[in-house]
């Protein structure tokens, strides 16, 4: 595509380096193994370090080594800045973060909960907390489940704090503002989507909150809604929600992964070579997590899902096959550093307009999913999980403005005000960090925003497909179109020319926000 020898070789050594980072990665989240920590934190100190070594190159020669009128060239140097921008000009900084986010995350990974003077994980703890009715039960789950955040908290500030130092390095005010940049979005464009989707949708949320309210009511045989608490969801942070589980009693994991993988050759996907990397079975030892990550921007794309018996574990195989798909059809031709998703929200996207399979008919009767309606019920869980999303938005906003400020208190006010949850009627427990437990606040910092942005855009994407595919997109002619617009194209261009060039508008809340109103016209 270039015969840049400068960038064909910065290319071939980032590929390098990437790969060995990643299957570090994957080992440390599939296996538990701590001798993996150590070597995955050199691996990534070298790629990041190549990576700033390698944009600072281009950027003091690019008179000399880039063609100015060259698109490819440019874009490349312009991904590696953004690929750059985090990392601290100072190695003592550098080091500091790198090895407290690790020690952070193996901590999130192997902590467990106290349940009935025994330990648990965490993954049997969600499991606990949506089948078991007892009450005293549910809040010692919750309680415990949360209470693990004062294990977290304390050095998760100190991220922050060496975080925001670093962005200030950089000339931000604070790290946040950095990685929004780094991802090339804009955080007024990002509160405007907010305050539209709440002006929009508010009156809705609070009406199937009512319902859910009312539901949860009667199972636990309460008085009235105002004695439900928090314990009293089926997550510990009312992030999804699910009316009726459907629990598969014949459902085999790999057996209906075969099955998917063959309905997606017949609709134009060959997905077949991920099949030997899958890992999808319940499993303690590897992280609660599911994932899909392309090793090494090519061939090599596994994906990692703790896949439970029930509609939300066929929703995860279907969510991590749509990132897989994404890798899959980039351009083979493209050079290394553009050949990834054009945003992460896009391959979020792409990944809820998947998940949204699970109204498909034909995999509906695979499945044997019968009694209920589930078009409604999984239109509920996306307004839910919406609102859950805004919230962590605004906390990670005001987290990274002033983590010195009273962030339990910052926590209960932001949830009583978006998701309609009372803080804990005993005052104890609303002073534990919940906040902390949260994983993706130390693992993935400012990533929230690509599930917001990505479910607008798996309805911005469905509403353009199913004008064009006779109201079928999951066919050949809509995967094609996915793969000529969005797909093959990889990071050449800014995102929002992909966005514009696929669906015909910048991206807008409205279809979404359409998608979701219809909630409160529909009958139980």
């Amino acid at each position: 595509m270039n015969n840049n020898v400068f960038l064909s070789i910065i290319n071939q050594k980032l590929e390098d380096s990437f790969s060995n980072m990643m299957h570090s990665l994957w080992m440390v989240l599939t296996n538990k193994d701590p001798s993996w920590i150590e070597q995955f934190e050199s691996d990534e100190d070298s790629y990041f370090r190549l990576s700033k070594q390698f944009y600072n190159f281009l950027d003091v020669n690019q008179k000399r080594v880039l063609n100015s009128e060259n698109k490819i060239e440019l874009r490349q140097k312009e991904v590696l800045k953004c690929e750059a921008m985090e990392i601290s000009n100072n190695n003592e900084s550098q080091t500091e973060s790198q090895k407290l986010w690790n020690s952070l995350h193996y901590r999130l990974i192997s902590d467990k909960v106290s349940y009935k003077s025994k330990k648990i994980s965490k993954q049997e703890c969600l499991n606990e907390l949506k089948s078991n009715i007892n009450s005293s039960d549910r809040k010692e789950l919750w309680v415990n489940y949360m209470a693990a955040g004062e294990n977290i908290a304390p050095g998760l500030i100190q991220l922050v704090k060496i975080r925001n130092k670093i962005a200030i390095e950089k000339g931000f005010k604070n790290f946040y503002d950095l990685k929004m940049s780094s991802q090339e979005l804009d955080i007024n464009e990002l509160n405007l989507i907010i305050k539209n989707i709440r002006e929009s949708l508010d009156p809705v949320y609070t009406f199937i909150k009512g319902k859910i309210d009312e539901r949860q009511k009667e199972r636990f045989k309460l008085n009235n809604v105002s004695c439900l608490e928090p314990w009293h969801y089926q997550d510990p942070y009312f992030q999804n929600y699910s009316y009726n589980d459907n629990h598969l009693k014949s459902f085999e994991p790999n057996i209906f992964f075969k099955h998917l993988l063959s309905t997606f050759r017949t609709n134009g996907m060959n997905l077949e070579e991920i099949e030997k990397y899958a890992n999808l079975s319940l499993d303690l030892n590897k992280s609660p997590e599911s994932f899909c990550f392309n090793i090494d921007r090519n061939e090599d794309i596994r994906i990692s899902c703790n896949t439970s018996p029930d509609i939300k574990g066929v929703k995860v195989l279907l969510h991590e096959l749509g990132h897989a798909v994404y890798e899959k059809y980039l351009d083979n031709e493209l050079p290394f550093i553009l050949k990834q998703p054009a945003s992460i929200f896009l391959s979020e996207g792409l990944a809820l307009l998947f998940e949204r399979l699970i109204t498909n008919v034909p995999i509906q009767e695979k499945l044997k999913i019968k009694g209920f309606n589930c078009k409604k019920d999984h239109l509920e869980n996306i307004i839910i999980n919406l609102y859950w999303t805004m919230t962590v938005i605004k906390f990670e906003q005001e987290l990274y403005q002033n983590p010195d400020q009273d962030l339990n208190k910052l926590w209960w006010e932001l949830v009583e005000d978006i998701q309609q949850i009372s803080r804990p009627s005993d005052k104890s427990f609303s002073n534990l960090p919940a906040w902390a437990t949260k994983s993706h606040l130390t693992t993935l910092p400012v990533y929230y925003q690509n599930y917001m942005l990505g479910q607008i855009l798996a309805s911005q994407f469905e509403h353009t497909l199913k004008k064009i595919t006779d109201n079928n997109w999951f066919s050949p002619p809509g995967i094609e179109h996915l793969k000529r617009n969005v797909f093959s194209t990889g990071k050449l261009s800014h995102w929002k020319k992909v966005v514009l060039k696929s669906t015909g508008s910048d991206i807008s809340p409205e279809f979404l926000i359409n998608d979701l109103v219809q909630l409160a016209e529909m009958k139980e």
